[in-house]
């Protein structure tokens, strides 16, 4: 995309992800700290409204999916569908918490960037998805993957570097 636009994109930093993701608000999704009026999770993502206990079998029953971006409340920088719809990739590897974690909001990778050489590396996913429970749509939470895992509840928003 670099190549073709002539611009500089690249993925975000877990610092970055949040400080979007909060839009200078301090709610709970990003957002509101009511879930239905920005996030498509499990229980809104389907043909009908679920409730009860979480369970594989209903979601996929119910057609629980990915909606097109934009339908519900955007955040406080007017960014749409920073909690739930998809989990979010971020630069960062996985770590278990911040200690060590650059101050700066820059990425925190330790390992060499050559993918190949890293491809059971676990990188930070944000945001939570259709598919999974309200809290995995919190702001806060933080999950992980190896970063050459693929899943149609994964996806990513860029950041372009303006010169």
């Amino acid at each position: 995309m670099n190549d073709k636009t002539g611009k500089n994109y690249r993925l975000p930093s877990e610092a970055e992800w949040e400080y979007a993701a909060r839009g200078r608000q301090n709610f709970k999704y990003a957002g509101s700290d009511n879930i239905e009026e920005v996030a498509w999770y499990w229980e809104n993502s389907g043909d009908e409204k679920l409730s009860g206990n979480w369970e594989s079998a209903k979601i996929v029953a119910n057609n629980c999916k990915t909606h097109p971006v934009g339908q519900l409340k955007a955040n406080g920088y007017g960014l749409y569908d920073m909690s739930g719809n998809v989990w979010e990739w971020c630069e960062d590897e996985w770590h278990g918490d911040y200690k060590g974690a650059p101050t700066d909001g820059s990425a925190w990778i330790e390992r060499e960037s050559d993918n190949t050489k890293n491809v059971g590396v676990s990188r930070v996913l944000r945001g939570g998805s259709w598919y999974f429970y309200a809290e995995a749509c919190s702001v806060s939470y933080r999950n992980s993957y190896p970063q050459s895992f693929r899943d149609p509840r994964i996806g990513f928003r860029l950041v372009v570097l303006l010169s």
